[in-house]
């Protein structure tokens, strides 16, 4: 049994609205802005085939949870799912990002973004991680921030990212799904 494009989660589509009129030919033109993003659990990755990317731009791969002290968990991240996804994003063109956290895996987040050490650590453990097996960018998926502290510590977390990916060695980007 093989996953269908559609149990990739498509998470949504984004279109910037325009309020100027379009030719012909401009409506048939893909918006450089649109994007189709894609979450990928390690659960589905049995069943996962690189053109079941086709037509995403962002395919978001779920496997690893921040920890309080600003380390990695990373015990459902197996290297032998790099394979398919490289192959993914070579063949259909996707920027393959590394979701940290949802329901089950957001545990770590309140103390990790409490205090700058473990803030630091993680900024340096999750580059790590992405450089060393390819990928694009993050995805911090925190379900959910309690109270205003956490979400004040969460904007912190941010702005440190921000600041860490923009240097010039670094070509990550930086998405983040949040209620706040």
């Amino acid at each position: 049994m093989q996953i269908s494009r559609r149990e990739l989660m498509l998470a949504g589509c984004v279109l910037p609205l325009s309020t100027k009129a379009m030719s012909a030919t401009e409506k048939n033109k893909p918006h450089k802005d649109f994007k189709v993003v894609a979450y990928l659990p390690e659960y589905r990755m049995e069943r996962f085939r690189p053109e079941h990317a086709q037509g995403v731009t962002d395919l978001i791969f779920f496997a690893i949870e921040p920890q309080a002290d600003g380390g990695l968990m990373t015990k459902m991240f197996d290297a032998s799912y790099m394979e398919p996804l490289k192959e993914a994003k070579r063949k259909c063109g996707c920027r393959l990002l590394i979701a940290l956290g949802g329901w089950e895996q957001s545990k770590g987040y309140a103390k990790m973004t409490a205090h700058q050490r473990s803030r630091k650590r993680f900024l340096q453990e999750i580059d790590a991680f992405c450089k060393k097996h390819g990928f694009d960018g993050l995805d911090y998926d925190w379900e959910h921030p309690q109270s205003p502290h956490e979400e004040e510590a969460y904007g912190t977390l941010l702005t440190e990212t921000k600041a860490h990916f923009r240097s010039e060695e670094h070509t990550s980007e930086l998405q983040s799904h949040s209620d706040l």
